[in-house]
Parts: structure tokens; C-alpha cells; sequence
């Protein structure tokens, strides 16, 4: 629960724009900044920005500060144009935000203020004056500053606007506390966002504010204001308020030191000097010079450190002797080494174990050469000293001290071992190719895979196929037979071409014939010259007519190959190829000429009695009858017929009748 009365709220502050520099020309300008003030009481450690997109919302990019002393924050406004039109808001933070008239505790709930654009106090007044203009933006700035105060009962010139606490407006102090109690002001962004849910929880309760009489207390309780009217115990704690020296208080009502601290919240109620024992050792705060540590209370040698702790309380220059040795840590070069207080030449060891006390460069002798182990290039060797090279190995023992790279020389060629190919090997130093023979012995110093030239072919052994044949190096095809000597270098299977036709001897049939190389049928002609190469029976077509001489019966007569019948006709021209006694059919009656009686007449092709007149047609074929004399007509000749013919008598008037007709 939260009280206020009209006389116990009181206040002061200032703002402006500012640039590095001041107003020497000379002087380089620094960033521009204006300074604003957050005002509920002062607020420290509040949020405040210039809100270029008025989201209520700290953006990126957005000028920001946290507030100090007396609520003030600069921004650093540099390149920021229109600043006229721009807002402030203050985001108070719960459990960060400290209200200067409450000191000792932050704020329990958050909330946001903002004033209207070219405004730099951000109060609750100068919040409610900004939802103003935003749910009418047809209003000024001064008309929403008068709505605001007549909506609080305030006089008509009242400046609402600015530092209420530095212009002792007691009256508007405590209107701006209670609007903050009431939870009146917005709780977040998303609130801010909406003037007009604020503006009517402000209508609801405007009333009540406006009508405070001077014998009233206001109680913001649970959020909602409630106004008591004064009587003789104002704070209902038993004492009338006449007697009660907090009569506003229920928790105080007697101040017996007088210091202005009720005795039930004064630890030392009959002290004037003293109200508090923070740390609760019986010695007051403002005597006690370690307040806040109830295992100290005095500083003799004022250096910070209690006398409790402080192992040289008269000593401003000491507080410790970590390691017991009598001498305090800040005059110890050592603090916690007991053996060790001095460092004479500041090498961080102590003179006690310092080999060379006076020589920061150095502090042991390790191998006792009387040289420092820094400078001793080999600090446990008493027989070295310097590494003139930097190669590990001392200059005494180093057969190359100016060569880092060698060390040794083993088989005294002038050639350092590590350098030497054949370190043991005075007659070798390098194996250029790396075959491990020395350039000197190695035939091919550059080729790792030769050393030797048996035949001085200028081709290494192992290249060299015929490693004991200058006249050859290669056998491309692995046949045992030279690339030089071989016909067919890439081809295993020959080696010669005896006739010079390109065709290797063993795979040519004919290895002295240019002209040929196949007999494909194995008749000893070659294919080139057989007119069958695929057949071993044939070797030539003399006519031609694709039938080999051989199967051919007329050899040299491209229309004929065949005499079935042996007639000497072949088959082609014979009318009767598988006849030998026939070869024609003049009549093509089906009957050889030689058989037919008659080979040009179709009809006929015998005649059983030689008459001369075909069977066929032969009224007497049995009997010769060339004349085929048929008295009677009857179709069967006289000479066969066995009827005798009628003699026909004459019948003269018939023949008169006849003829007259």
C-alpha cells in the first residue's frame, strides 16, 4: 500500500542540448547529445531512446541511454533530423529501476512513460499529455496540457509539462506517484501501442484525483485509489497524531534521540548519532568504519583493511604478511615466501636463490661453468658454452660451428654428414637421383632407376631390353626379337614379312608371295588368285557364270553348267535334260522330236500304220490308208469299214419339185 499527502511530496533538475567542444572554433566537435530526465520521482537506471518509428519499442539503430543521477540520460542525437516530430520514451524496469525517493529498493512492477515530441521530461503527466495528443491529433501541445489539467482540477495557467520536483509542484508529485500506483501508466509496448485503452482507465478514476482535499491522505491500494479523511490518527497506529511523531506512519510513532528515525526502525533509538547497525556488531554505521562487517569496526592507519585483519594496523603501507616472514607483502618481494624478501635485480627470483642476485638476465649455473644458464647455450654441459650455429651441438664438439646444418664429417671429405649422400664414403658425396650409388660410380647420375650401360647404348640396363646389344633397347612387343630387327615391333606374334607385303611371315600363307597372304580353303592358290577362296574344290570360273570349271560341264559357256542326261546338251538348252534320247520338242507337245512321228504338229506325235496321217486324226489308224477314203461317211475309213456303202437311188420328180423351188 502506497500513501500520499498533499504536503509530503517535494523535489529538482535541468535539460539541453550539448556538443564536445564548447564553443571554441579550434576545438574538434564531438557528438551532439540531448539529455533527458525521467521523473516519477528521479528514476536511475531507467531505459530511455528517441522513438524514430513511435513502436515504443527500443529498435536497433535508435538512440539510447540508461538514466543516472537524478533521472538523467545524454543521447547521441548526431545525424538525427527532425527531432521535433520525435518522441522520448523511459521504460521503467522492475527489479533494476531505483525511484530516488525510495533509495534503498528498486521498483516491483514495470512501466513506460513518454512525452510528446520536443519534450525531454518524461513524466507520468507528460505520458498522459502524449495519449492525449495521439487519440486527437488535432490537438496542440498546449490544448492537450490543458485538457489534462482540468481533467485533474488543476488551475488554468498550471505548466504541466517539465521537472515538477525541481519546480517544487508538490501538488503535481504527488498526482504523478499516484498515477504510477494505480498502475495507470502502460506495462508494456503492446499497452503504449494503445492510447485509448489508457486514456479510459484514466477517465475512470480522473475524478477522484481532481477532488484531493488539503484533510485528505490518498491510498493507492491493490491498484485502486482510495481517499481517507483526516482524523486524530492518521495512520491508525493507536497514537493520536498530536503525540504521534509520524502520525502518518502506523509502523512509528516515537523518535526518542530526536534524530528524526522512529525508535522501532532506529537501532539506536537514544543515539542522535546513530540509526543503523548494518552489520549488526553493536557499533553504529556512522561510527563504525566497517559498516557493513560485523568483524570490524576500526582502521587505525586508515588504509581500508579493519585493525581485525590488518596484520600492521599502525601501517597505512601494509595489511598482509602472507608468508609470516615479517615483512609486509607490499614491501615483500616475495609475500608468500618466507625464504625469499628481496629481488635486487627484479629477475622475479629471490637474492636467497639467485645464482646471480645482480643480473636480472640471469639466475642459475646449472652445470657450475660459471656462465648464467641463459646466456650458457648449453647449461648443464660444462664443457660447452656457446652453439656459434644454433644447431644443438656446441662449438667444441661441432666439426662445422658456423654451419647449422652439419655437425659431422665422418669420412673427412670436407663435406658435412648431413649433406653427404655417403657420409663413410670419402669417394662419394652425392647421390643425385637417390638409387643409393654415388654420382660417381652411377652410370645415369640423374636417374634413380639406372646406374649402368652394359653395351653403351646411353640406355640403363634395366630400361635396356637387350642390356648387351648396343644395337638394340627395346622389344616392344616381348617377343625376344629387337624393335630394330622385328618387322612388327608391337606385335609378338611375327617378326619378318619376307615378301615385304605387311603381312607377318607366320601369319601369311604365302611368305614370299607379295601377292598373297590367305589360302582360306587350303587348296595351295592363293585367295587373291582363287576364284573360290573359300572352296577347295574350285580355283577358277572361266565363264564366269559363278559355278567353279570344275563343277561346271561347259566350263567355257557362261549359259550352261549341268548335262544331267550326258547328251552333250546342257541342261539349260535341252527340252528334255534328263532324256539323252531327246534334246527337242519342236511342237512343244510334250514329245521329243526324235520320238515324234510328227515334231512340228502339236496334235500329233504318232502313226501306227505309216500312212503319213497322225493317229490322231487317222480314220483307219491300223490300216495304211493315205487317202482316208470314207465312202459312207461314217468317220471310219473304207479300208476298215466292214459295212458296205449304199448306193442311192434317183428320184427324178423329187429333184424337179427341188429344183423349181
Amino acid at each position: 500500500m502506497k500513501k500520499f499527502h498533499p504536503l509530503a511530496l517535494a523535489v529538482g533538475m535541468a535539460v539541453g542540448l550539448s556538443a564536445c567542444g564548447g564553443s571554441d572554433p579550434e576545438q574538434p566537435v564531438g557528438p551532439l547529445t540531448l539529455e533527458v530526465t525521467a521523473i516519477d520521482g528521479y528514476l536511475q537506471q531507467a531505459e530511455i531512446w528517441l522513438d524514430l518509428n513511435q513502436n515504443f519499442v527500443k529498435d536497433d539503430g535508435e538512440p539510447s541511454a540508461i538514466s543516472g543521477p537524478g533521472g538523467t540520460a545524454e543521447l547521441n542525437i548526431t545525424g538525427v533530423s527532425n527531432l521535433d516530430d520525435i518522441p522520448v520514451v523511459v521504460r521503467a524496469i522492475a527489479g533494476q529501476t531505483i525511484d530516488e525517493d525510495q533509495p534503498d529498493t528498486a521498483i516491483t512492477s514495470s512501466y513506460m512513460m513518454s512525452a510528446p515530441a520536443g519534450q525531454t521530461e518524461v513524466t507520468p503527466l507528460s505520458t498522459l499529455v502524449h495519449i492525449t495528443m495521439r487519440n486527437d491529433e488535432s490537438l496542440s501541445l498546449s490544448q492537450a496540457s490543458q485538457t489534462i489539467a482540468n481533467d485533474l482540477g488543476l488551475e488554468e495557467d498550471t505548466v504541466l509539462l517539465g521537472d515538477f520536483i525541481a519546480n517544487q509542484q508538490a501538488d503535481l508529485a504527488q498526482l504523478a506517484g499516484l498515477l504510477v500506483a494505480a498502475e495507470l501508466m502502460p506495462a508494456s509496448a503492446a499497452e503504449a501501442a494503445q492510447p485509448e485503452t489508457v486514456a479510459e482507465q484514466f477517465n475512470d478514476v480522473k475524478d477522484i484525483l481532481a477532488d484531493v482535499a488539503e484533510d485528505e491522505t490518498v491510498i493507492v491500494q491493490d491498484g485502486q485509489i482510495i481517499k481517507v479523511t483526516d482524523d486524530e490518527d492518521d495512520d491508525n497506529d493507536g497514537v493520536n497524531d498530536n503525540e504521534d511523531a509520524f502520525p502518518h506512519n502506523a509502523d512509528e510513532s516515537a523518535d526518542s534521540d530526536g534524530d528524526e528515525v522512529g525508535d522501532n526502525a532506529d537501532a539506536f533509538p537514544n543515539d542522535p548519532s546513530e540509526t543503523k547497525d548494518s552489520d549488526g556488531d553493536q557499533v553504529g554505521d556512522n561510527a563504525d568504519a566497517f559498516p557493513n562487517d560485523a568483524s570490524e569496526t576500526k582502521d587505525s592507519d586508515g588504509d581500508q583493511v579493519g585493525d581485525n585483519a590488518d596484520a600492521f594496523a599502525n601501517d597505512a603501507s601494509e595489511t598482509k604478511d602472507s608468508d609470516g616472514d615479517q615483512v609486509g607483502d607490499n614491501a615483500d618481494a616475495f609475500p608468500n615466501d618466507a625464504s625469499e624478501t628481496k629481488d635486487s635485480d627484479g629477475d622475479r627470483l629471490g637474492d636467497n636463490a639467485d645464482a646471480f642476485p645482480n643480473d636480472p638476465s640471469e639466475t642459475k649455473d646449472s652445470d657450475g661453468d660459471r656462465l648464467g644458464d641463459n646466456a650458457d647455450a648449453f647449461p648443464n654441459d660444462p664443457s660447452e658454452t656457446k652453439d656459434s650455429d644454433g644447431d644443438q651441438v656446441g662449438d667444441n664438439a661441432d666439426a662445422f660451428p658456423n654451419d647449422p646444418s652439419e655437425t659431422k664429417d665422418s669420412d673427412g671429405d670436407q663435406l658435412g654428414d648431413n649433406a653427404d649422400a655417403f657420409p663413410n664414403d670419402p669417394s662419394e658425396t652425392k647421390d643425385s637421383d637417390g638409387d643409393q650409388l654415388g654420382d660417381n660410380a652411377d652410370a645415369f647420375p640423374s636417374d634413380p632407376s639406372e646406374t649402368k650401360d652394359s653395351d653403351g647404348d646411353l640406355v640403363g640396363d634395366n630400361a635396356d631390353a637387350f642390356p648387351n646389344d648396343a644395337s638394340e633397347t627395346k622389344d616392344s612387343d616381348g617377343d625376344l626379337v629387337g624393335d630394330n630387327a622385328d618387322a612388327f615391333p608391337n606385335d609378338a606374334s611375327e617378326t619378318k614379312d619376307s615378301d615385304g607385303d605387311l603381312v607377318g611371315d607366320n601369319a601369311d600363307a604365302f611368305p614370299n608371295d607379295a601377292s598373297e597372304t590367305k589360302d582360306s580353303d587350303g587348296d595351295q592358290l592363293g585367295d587373291n588368285a582363287d576364284a573360290f577362296p573359300n572352296d577347295a574344290s574350285e580355283t577358277k570360273d572361266s565363264d564366269d557364270d559363278g559355278i567353279g570349271d570344275n563343277a561346271d560341264a561347259f566350263p567355257n559357256d557362261a549359259s550352261e553348267t549341268k548335262d544331267s542326261d550326258d547328251d552333250g546338251i546342257g541342261d539349260n538348252s535341252d527340252a528334255f535334260p534328263n532324256d539323252a534320247s531327246e534334246t527337242k520338242d519342236s511342237d512343244d507337245d510334250g514329245i521329243g522330236d526324235n520320238a515324234d512321228a510328227f515334231p512340228n504338229d502339236a496334235n500329233e506325235s504318232t502313226d501306227a500304220d505309216n500312212d503319213g496321217v497322225g493317229d490322231n486324226s487317222d480314220n483307219c489308224p491300223q490300216q495304211a490308208n493315205a487317202n482316208q477314203l470314207d465312202t459312207d461317211g461314217d468317220g471310219i475309213g473304207d479300208v476298215c469299214d466292214s459295212v458296205e456303202p449304199e448306193v442311192a437311188s434317183f428320184d427324178s420328180a423329187k429333184f424337179d419339185q427341188a429344183l423349181w423351188q
